[in-house]
């Protein structure tokens, strides 16, 4: 069994507001949530794709309404899998604790790989609890070794600028493809 981990924190700069990923509040039923004062993220049921929007309401996304476009993506040897589509469903989906302290994790099988995702909110260097961490765990239980890969797409608004740049501690601004 081999083990990969990958480990991303999203942070806002107050007093600015970001989005990742956008969703219409009609299809909040279809979503589950976990939220600080300062922050909310809503993962798709059916999917586990998510997006984050902060608690000013600025981030409303005109004509945008609608999935999530956080998407997450395996490469095993010459195949792709979208996590959430037919060919890498989730398979398990739950959220451990509540409010602020919740955690909340959708497992998905692709091929020979199991990949967890696993979304909770995080203190930033303000001290507010403004801040997702999204962690990712592929586990390999095929017979030979395999090469593999994961690829997170996250589509950034903040306030009226689409593909804002975002803070990745320890990284800093991010503001393009890396």
């Amino acid at each position: 069994m081999w083990r990969f981990f990958w480990k991303w924190s999203i942070g806002l700069c107050a007093p600015l507001v970001i989005v990742i990923g956008l969703g219409g509040r009609s299809e909040a039923a279809s979503f589950d949530k976990i939220a600080s004062d300062k922050i909310s993220v809503y993962i798709s049921r059916s999917t586990g794709r998510f997006y984050i929007e902060s608690s000013d309401l600025l981030t409303y996304s005109e004509g945008r309404e609608g999935e999530p476009t956080s998407r997450a993506m395996v490469y095993v040897l010459d195949k792709v899998y979208t996590l959430g589509d037919p060919n890498a469903p989730v398979t398990r989906r739950r959220t451990e604790g509540t409010g602020p302290a919740a955690v909340h994790r959708v497992e998905y099988k692709t091929g020979s790989f199991f990949v967890e995702q696993v979304i909770r909110l995080s203190r930033s260097d303000t001290g507010d609890i403004d801040t997702v961490a999204v962690q990712y765990e592929m586990i390999h239980n095929g017979p030979a070794p395999s090469t593999a890969g994961l690829r997170l797409l996250l589509d950034t608004y903040l306030g009226g600028n689409d593909g804002a740049p975002f803070r990745v501690p320890g990284v800093g601004n991010v503001d393009r493809e890396a």
